[in-house]
């Protein structure tokens, strides 16, 4: 029995369970019911007004293609802003368009999706009226009335652009026995705008942390070999009794052609891949493709292509790279299709030339080379759509920089969207804008390590383009005296008007430090900041060559020479020495370390004539403030080894070099 009682209340549960059920779905049904019968369906238009919606709808539609075909064609934007339209160093001439950099000057000018909505969104609004004046046509049969201003809202979708238009049009016949309101206008262009906008910024923002592209022009002009030519003058020696010369101009053509057709090369990961077509490309695929060995860590990559990592999938856009060593006629005189500027130093005049060491019995044999080189020129990155049809909508252009000096990547990483306040005129010169004073600050600067404040500490302001010389921590004194007014320097300042600039404080023997995201204007009374400088301390150089083969221990001979790249990522630090000197090179025989505890990578190659036959490298090898104190120099021991050939060299690096590296650490003394 007390089974059955059990079962008749699981029934009676369940019952109740279904019952609640019903209820709640019989009390939703009527009210979406009750609200249901609340709307009221919109009349019909009647047929006779249709053509005047068909126009305003037809405008619509064809100056939503205008904006986007524009935004594509100009990296995102379809105005310039004066202050990059009036500069033509800020943007680059393709055709009748004009395509900003979307780095310039320390400043990230790229555009997301908001950005270009708003683009897209101006355009429209200042357009639309222009191309509905045809309605005047249909005046002489309608009353037509605009009741309130338009509003324009743009969504760039990842596959699509739809643009929502409230343009309230109140129409009537001339007897005003028909009337209707047409508010609302809309226009869904099928495009992959916003996928295109995406991956154009994954790529822009992978370079402005990484600077991958200059150092991939460092690496060609490294190992650039080409028939003309030859080797360019880089680093290392050689044993040449002849002679070596090059002329500045022959060496920017061929890099410009290797960098051509190098770049082709150039892949990114989760994107639809670029096939090589061009039959002039084909032509010089083994010549410039075989000494181009790009690392990466994708296993599915060919090992002569550089795969750049993007994290997210755009598997139906291509990316492909433009850049020409073409000229064309603009103006009436010949220019360069893609403006490149390069330099090389030393030079005498337009001749890059090794530096010589006259030697007894050999003479100017031994050639040493350690040239800087300066380099800047535009990429053009062309995204497309694989899977578009038609092909007018679905491409999209965008620009980056390419920008060397001295070696290395001359760009800050990382960049700030630094924008200027509205009430800053774009068009001010640097010296009306540095001394446009605002905001007051107070700046302090005290050494990293024993925390002593410093006088004599630079200080300059960077918002956008221009940067100021903001001046000098010092003590403050009497009028006339030597009496102190302050316990410690600082500099009273104000600072020109912007939102997220860049302070720097900077002092000889010290490692220069940076305050970004400082904002000046009118709503701060007075801040306080303060500089950690790191010093530096200099150290002679001293070079010990350790033979492998038997660990005797010997002075660098006449014919080597040591090339050495101490590093520390934390803070920005690297330094390169050339050992001996090359006087030529204005190189010294000291080094400077960060004096503190800090650890470094360090790497050396010994080249004997003009190969490589030994080296140093060690990782996160730490040196302390304690080493570093009362300490005059350095003694790197490097290690030699029987490499009759590069092949060897590189399995004796492997093989002997790293292995013993750890046990033949510089000394500090």
């Amino acid at each position: 029995m007390p089974l059955e009682k059990k079962g008749e209340k699981g029934q009676i549960t369940t019952y109740i369970i279904i019952g609640l059920i019903v209820l709640i779905l019989v009390a939703l049904t009527s009210y979406i019911l009750t609200e249901l019968r609340q709307v009221e369906p919109r009349p019909p238009i009647p047929i006779e007004f249709m053509p005047i919606k068909n126009t305003v709808d037809g405008c619509i539609n064809d100056l939503t293609r205008e904006a986007i075909k524009l935004a594509s064609l100009q990296g995102g934007y379809i105005e310039l802003p004066p202050h990059i339209d009036r500069n033509p160093l800020a943007y680059y001439e393709y055709g009748a368009y004009k395509i900003p950099y979307w780095y310039y000057e320390g400043e990230d000018r790229s555009l997301d999706r908001k950005d270009v909505e708003k683009q897209l969104s101006k355009y429209i609004k200042t357009n639309l009226r222009k191309c509905t004046a045809n309605l005047s046509f249909f005046k002489q049969e309608f009353i037509i009335e605009e009741n309130v201003p338009l509003q324009v809202e743009v969504s760039i979708q990842t596959d699509r652009v739809v643009v929502v238009v409230n343009y309230p049009i109140r129409i009537s016949d001339l007897g005003r026995t028909k009337t209707k309101s047409l508010p609302e206008y809309q226009a869904v262009i099928k495009v992959r705008l916003g996928d295109m906008i995406d991956l154009a910024n994954e790529i822009n923002d992978y370079e402005n942390q990484n600077l991958f592209l200059e150092k991939l022009t460092m690496d060609m002009i490294a190992t650039a070999n080409t028939d003309r030519l030859g080797k360019f003058p880089y680093q290392g020696a050689e044993f040449y009794c002849g002679q070596r010369q090059w002329l500045v101009s022959d060496l920017k053509e061929d890099l410009k052609k290797i960098i051509k057709y190098n770049l082709r090369f150039l892949e990114f990961k989760n994107t639809a891949p670029s096939q090589i077509t061009s039959p002039e490309l084909q032509d010089y695929l083994d010549y410039y493709r075989s000494p181009r060995i790009f690392p990466t860590d994708d296993p599915d990559a060919s090992k002569i292509n550089y795969v750049i990592p993007l994290t997210k999938k755009h598997s139906k856009l291509k990316v492909e790279h433009q850049f020409s060593d073409a000229t064309i006629e603009r103006n009436g005189r010949e220019v360069e299709l893609f403006p490149m500027s390069f330099d090389v130093a030393p030079k005498t005049g337009f001749l890059v030339e090794p530096y010589e060491r006259n030697i007894p019995l050999i003479g100017q044999c031994i050639k040493i080379y350690h040239h800087f080189y300066d380099v800047s020129y535009p990429l053009l990155f062309k995204i497309t759509d694989v899977t578009d049809t038609v092909g007018d909508q679905a491409i999209f252009y965008f620009l980056i920089p390419v920008q060397i000096k001295k070696n290395q990547p001359y760009k800050i990483t990382n960049p700030y969207k630094i924008v200027l306040d509205d009430s800053i005129d774009q068009g001010l010169t640097k010296n009306d804008y540095c001394n446009s004073k605002d905001s007051k600050f107070l700046i302090f600067a005290q050494d990293f390590e024993t925390g002593e404040s410093l006088a004599g500490v630079n200080i300059t302001y960077r918002c956008a383009r221009f940067e100021c010389n903001i001046g000098q921590t010092d003590y403050q004194y009497f009028e006339g005296s030597q009496i102190k007014l302050s316990p410690e320097p600082f500099l009273s300042t104000r600072l020109p008007n912007c939102r997220n600039g860049i302070l720097t404080a900077s002092k000889q023997g010290y490692l220069p430090d940076q305050l970004t995201e400082i904002t000046s204007d009118n709503n701060i009374d007075e801040e306080v900041v303060s500089f950690n400088l790191k010093e530096l301390k200099q150290l002679e150089v001293e070079i010990n060559i350790i033979d492998t083969t038997d660990d005797s221990m010997r002075q660098l001979l006449e014919n080597e020479t040591v090339f050495i790249e101490v590093e520390n990522k934390e803070n920005n630090f690297k330094k390169t020495i050339f050992y001996p000197s090359v006087e030529a090179a204005r190189d010294y025989n000291t080094f400077e370390l960060i004096f503190g505890d800090y650890s470094y990578n360090i790497k050396a190659v010994l080249i004997k004539g003009d190969l490589p036959i030994g080296g140093l490298q060690l990782d996160n090898y730490r040196i302390t403030r304690d080493q570093l104190s009362g300490a005059r120099k350095i003694k790197f021991n490097i290690l030699a080894t029987e490499s009759p050939d590069i092949d060897t060299f590189a399995q004796n690096w492997n093989n002997i070099i790293v292995t013993r590296s750890p046990q033949n650490a510089p000394e500090i003394k």
